[in-house]
């Protein structure tokens, strides 16, 4: 039988004490950009035009990543981001948008992304992810056969590249911990906002 916990379980608070030290939060909030300029040096170094699949799977983790820093969303509703269906654009900033039927707590998401996040999911549409070879998949990350790239493997790939990039061990799944610790750290008291 599983014993409920009440507040963080032992395993999700271990993984929000690494958060702890201002310097690994540093590591953490600059690991997209980092994981990016990676990407684009191994672009460059490329001896032909073809975009590197090593270069290809880093941009689509710095997205991943920096989605999850301001849309703390579940992997499910991350990998299965249609283009066509949950991403709009205003005034410069891609907004999200689920509908309560598409969500675990049938509650509906909205999110605003900043200008520089919808710059760069931008850049990843236009220049990256046409070199995945799935033309005409509707999915921000795509799969085989038209279908999102299968959630499991999208989850290894972003707990690979942060671990890669700052030490720290993360799920998916803690992203969203990891957006309250964060602010509640910066904001004491603010609950409501996190709930």
């Amino acid at each position: 039988l599983r014993i409920k916990h009440e507040g963080l379980s032992p395993k999700n608070r271990k993984a929000m004490g690494q958060f702890d030290e201002a310097n690994q939060v540093t590591r953490y909030v600059n690991s997209p950009s980092s994981l990016w300029g990676r990407a684009e040096a191994l672009k460059a170094d490329a001896e032909d035009s073809k975009i590197p699949q090593q270069a290809l799977l880093m941009v689509q983790a710095a997205i991943a990543i920096e989605i999850m820093m301001f849309a703390p969303m579940r992997l499910h509703n991350l990998a299965t981001i249609r283009l066509d269906q949950h991403v709009n654009r205003f005034k410069g900033r891609i907004h999200l948008h689920f509908e309560a039927n598409e969500v675990k707590n049938d509650l509906a998401l909205d999110f605003v992304l900043p200008e520089l996040t919808s710059k760069r999911i931008d850049r990843y549409i236009k220049d990256w992810r046409p070199s995945a070879g799935h033309d005409g998949n509707p999915y921000l990350f795509p799969g085989r056969n038209g279908a999102p790239k299968e959630q499991g493997g999208l989850g290894k790939q972003i707990s690979k590249a942060v671990f890669a990039q700052t030490g720290l061990t993360l799920t998916p799944h803690q992203f969203r911990h990891t957006a309250a610790k964060l602010l509640l750290d910066a904001k004491p008291g603010h609950y409501e906002v996190v709930r």
